[in-house]
């Protein structure tokens, strides 16, 4: 008799233990998040459009240019996207000038914003070091010469101010004028120091995603 009662309670020892089990499992719950992001076709696109010739002495040449199309002097665009814009001119005499417009279009789908901290310009005249030049007062910088003039700014805008960055809407446009001037009052001294010399303007301009 004590065998079958032993028996009896290993067997529902056993049972309970089964019993105990499956309530774990029942009770047990296994989560799972699962998505698709799909990104948009948006694209970001600021590149330059249209470089316009708006003023030139009747004695500042340019070199030759196989495009009969194309004014002499017109600046071009050139590199990956459109970004880059160069120009070669000759101011033969005092008081020589050249100016030129160029669009800054924003061909994309999102605003875009100067980035300010990307402000630059430089001058390197003939093989000398290039110089990094106070965009907030160009004409007194000791590094500038005071026989050459340039400036830039915004056409139809606010006058360029490096404190201000330049909003740009996506599909807009806005025409930057550059223009670059040697003084009629060079004295004989600076004259001779950059006679048959080449004078490297360079400016730089970013824009990010707004």
């Amino acid at each position: 008799m004590n065998k079958k009662k032993n028996k009896k309670k290993v067997l529902a020892f056993i049972f309970s233990v089964v019993f105990i089990g499956l309530g774990y499992a029942y009770l047990s719950a296994n989560l799972k998040i699962s998505g698709i992001a799909h990104i948009g076709n948006s694209r970001f696109n600021v590149h330059f459009a249209n470089p316009t010739v708006v003023s030139a002495s009747d004695t500042v040449t340019f070199p030759s240019n196989s495009n009969s199309n194309i004014t002499p002097g017109t600046p071009v665009i050139s590199g990956n996207n459109d970004l880059e814009l160069s120009y070669e001119i000759t101011l033969n005499q005092p008081g020589d000038h050249y100016g030129f417009t160029v669009d800054v279009v924003n061909g994309g789908d999102m605003d875009a914003l100067e980035d300010l901290t990307e402000r630059t310009l430089k001058l390197k005249i003939d093989n000398g070091s290039e110089m990094n030049i106070n965009l907030s007062n160009i004409a007194n910088d000791s590094n500038w010469p005071s026989f050459l003039q340039y400036s830039f700014d915004y056409v139809a805008d606010t006058s360029f101010n490096p404190e201000t960055p330049n909003l740009i809407k996506s599909n807009k446009s806005v025409k930057m004028r550059v223009e670059l001037k040697l003084s009629e009052n060079i004295t004989n001294e600076e004259w001779n120091s950059i006679r048959g010399k080449t004078l490297k303007i360079t400016s730089g301009f970013s824009y990010i995603q707004n």
